[in-house]
């Protein structure tokens, strides 16, 4: 992995490449040459969801390989949030408004499960998001990405 030191919003950060293409981290900020997404101790750092899905999509081995168990902060544009088929509180995500379904950001379902529905009410379809959970899964079923454990961070 290539290291690679970025400044954004007069921040200094310090991470390691992972996942996404070149060119391709949000705010005008490159990830590594190899893969694009930045990662620092395990954590990925901001990644548009066109850009983590379109990774999977691309090569869905090295998807997994590199990004499976790790946390993910992602950006996106909320296509609808409450309850899942299965019940759990779900935002899900686009890159743009009315576009295709990217990513499910599952919020937690254990003890915290009201307080996830709660934290759902002032989500509104179209508005841009940011959240952090992480990835578990590739559904091939609706073609998505599934972040679990998820938290709404803007």
């Amino acid at each position: 992995m290539r290291m690679r030191l970025l400044v954004g919003l007069g921040v200094l950060v310090l991470v390691v490449g992972c996942g996404v293409p070149r060119g391709g981290v949000p705010g005008g900020v490159s990830g590594s040459a190899s893969t694009g997404v930045p990662v620092s101790g395990g954590v990925v750092g901001v990644v548009s969801v066109r850009e983590l899905h379109g990774l999977f999509v691309r090569d869905r081995a090295r998807g997994e390989a590199e990004c499976y168990g790790r946390v993910v902060t992602v950006r996106g544009v909320v296509l609808g949030a409450g309850a899942s088929e299965f019940g759990t509180p779900t935002i899900e995500a686009s890159d743009v408004a009315g576009g295709p379904l990217l990513v499910n950001i599952v919020l937690p379902y254990d003890d915290r499960r009201a307080e996830s529905f709660r934290a759902l009410e002032g989500v509104e379809v179209g508005q841009e998001i940011v959240a952090t959970g992480t990835c578990e899964i590739f559904a091939e079923r609706t073609n998505a990405l599934v972040l679990k454990g998820s938290e709404i961070v803007g």
